[in-house]
């Protein structure tokens, strides 16, 4: 009997952690190479997460006016094109991937504009005007982190982007 509760303690804890390992794959995906043209019929919002060793296993899903558009890794970045106006964007962790990295904020475009949204963590509070949402504080193998979602100006947005790949389109 206690080797029947192991096994479905054991399986059920494996199937919670399948959500901070599973995800896109960013094998074989392209690097940034910069903005396309802006679209004159709509916005063009960035999303992306450099990569973060301290919570590199886990996947955010990102929503976009409570619909699912991507789950998106470390590394990885999504390209949406959104109508003008303001919209509530958030970022969910799986089950046990804590809060830390989740925030729901609106963010509000306009069209034939491109915008640059980053997950950030860092050693030092920000002091920018650049967040979005809410920074969260927490201590990690002894660090003392902050983690935001910050609008980012394109040059710099440009160059920590060179290094995330475009997260593949979700299958319908």
């Amino acid at each position: 009997m206690l080797r029947v509760l192991l096994l479905s303690f054991l399986m059920g804890t494996l199937a919670l952690l399948q959500g901070c390992s599973s995800g896109p794959s960013l094998e074989n995906q392209p690097y940034y190479k910069g903005p396309m043209e802006a679209r004159s019929d709509s916005a063009t919002v960035y999303v992306f997460r450099p990569t973060d060793n301290g919570n590199r296993f886990i996947n955010l899903s990102i929503k976009l006016d409570e619909q699912p558009v991507a789950e998106l890794p470390s590394g990885g970045y999504i390209k949406l094109q959104m109508p003008e106006g303001t919209h509530l964007f958030e970022a969910v962790t799986p089950p046990l991937g804590g809060d830390f990295l989740g925030d729901r904020f609106n963010i509000s475009v306009k069209k034939g504009n491109v915008y640059f949204i980053a997950a950030e963590v860092g050693n030092t509070a920000p002091t920018d005007n650049r967040t979005l949402g809410v920074v969260k504080d927490g201590r990690f193998s002894g660090e003392h982190l902050f983690f935001r979602w910050a609008l980012v100006p394109q040059l710099d947005a440009e160059l920590r982007m060179r290094f995330c790949q475009l997260v593949p389109a979700t299958q319908s």
